[in-house]
C-alpha cells in the first residue's frame, strides 16, 4: 500500500513458461487506497475533528475557571459534612427541598420574591400538614394550631380549633372602633387605660355580666354610669342590695 497519488499496487498472475500456441497474459493489477478528492476529504474531516476537540478542551477549561468548580463545590456553592454552605446571594428558579435554612452566624437571612413566597410541610406520605404563605398584602397560615413564644419558651398566643389562647400579662386594643365580640368573653378583668373611658355596650341585644362569686363594677377616678333604653333591674337572689355612699339621690323615685 502507497501513501502517495500513486498509491499500492496489487498483481494477480503468474510466471508460467510461455508456450508457442498459448502467449502470456499481461497481468492485473489492482489500486489499493484513496485518491484525488476522497483523500482530500479525509484529511479535511480530521482537521476538523482535531478543531473541535481543541476548541471543546478550552472551553471545558474556561468554564472550569468561570464557575470555580472544585472537589468542595461550585463558585460560591460548598459542600460540607453537615450541608451546603452558599456565600452571597442565590435565585432560585424552581422549588426548593430543604430540611433547614439558616443564615451564616451574624448575619441575617432576607427570602424575596416578585409574587409570594410559600413554605410547605409534609409528613412521610407526602400529604401538605402545614403551609404559609406570604403574599403581596397578605400572610396567611395554614395548620391544626398556631402557637407563637417568647425567647423565653413563654407562650405568647395559642390558636386551634377550639380555642385562642393569650398568654401575655396584658392584652390591650388600640383600635378606633373598639372591639365587637360575636360570642362570650372570659376574663378575670376589662380596664381601659388611664386617660380612657371604658365602654360596655350591646346595639341590638342584650349585655349580660356574670361571676361565679363577687362582680365589682368601680370607677376609680370618675364616674360609673349604666344606662337603658328598657327596664334596669338590679337584683340579687341572697342577701341585699346595698347603695352606699355620702350622698345617695334617687329623683322620680316611684316606690310601689
Amino acid at each position: 500500500m502507497g501513501t502517495g497519488e500513486t498509491g499500492g499496487y496489487s498483481s494477480v498472475g503468474g510466471s508460467a513458461p510461455q508456450s508457442p500456441t498459448h502467449p502470456q497474459l499481461p497481468p492485473i493489477v489492482y489500486k489499493v487506497g484513496i485518491y484525488g478528492w476522497r483523500k482530500r476529504c479525509l484529511y479535511l474531516l480530521i482537521l476538523l475533528l482535531l478543531c473541535t476537540v481543541i476548541i471543546n478542551f478550552f472551553l471545558t477549561v474556561w468554564i472550569l475557571r468561570v464557575m470555580d468548580f472544585s472537589v468542595n463545590g461550585m463558585g460560591r456553592l460548598r459542600i460540607h459534612s453537615t450541608g451546603i454552605v452558599l456565600e452571597g446571594k442565590a435565585e432560585f428558579l424552581k422549588t426548593l427541598y430543604a430540611s433547614e435554612v439558616s443564615s451564616r452566624l451574624g448575619e441575617a437571612l432576607s427570602l424575596h420574591s416578585t409574587s409570594n413566597i410559600s413554605v410547605y410541610a409534609r409528613n412521610e406520605a407526602g400529604n401538605v400538614t402545614g403551609r404559609l404563605k406570604i403574599g403581596s398584602g397578605d400572610i396567611t397560615s395554614h395548620s391544626e394550631r398556631f402557637v407563637i413564644y417568647d425567647t423565653k419558651e413563654n407562650e405568647l398566643l395559642y390558636a386551634d380549633e377550639d380555642e385562642i389562647r393569650i398568654g401575655t400579662k396584658q392584652f390591650t386594643f388600640t383600635g378606633s372602633e373598639g372591639v365587637v365580640m360575636e360570642g362570650p368573653l372570659e376574663t378575670p378583668e376589662v380596664s381601659a387605660s388611664p386617660s380612657d373611658s371604658l365602654t360596655l355596650q350591646s346595639l341590638t341585644a342584650s349585655l349580660s355580666a356574670q361571676a361565679a362569686e363577687n362582680l365589682d363594677l368601680s370607677g376609680g377616678s370618675g364616674d360609673l354610669t349604666m344606662s337603658c333604653l328598657g327596664n334596669l333591674k338590679l337584683s340579687t337572689t341572697e342577701g341585699k342590695l346595698l347603695l352606699s355612699s355620702q350622698d345617695v339621690r334617687l329623683p322620680g323615685l316611684s316606690l310601689e
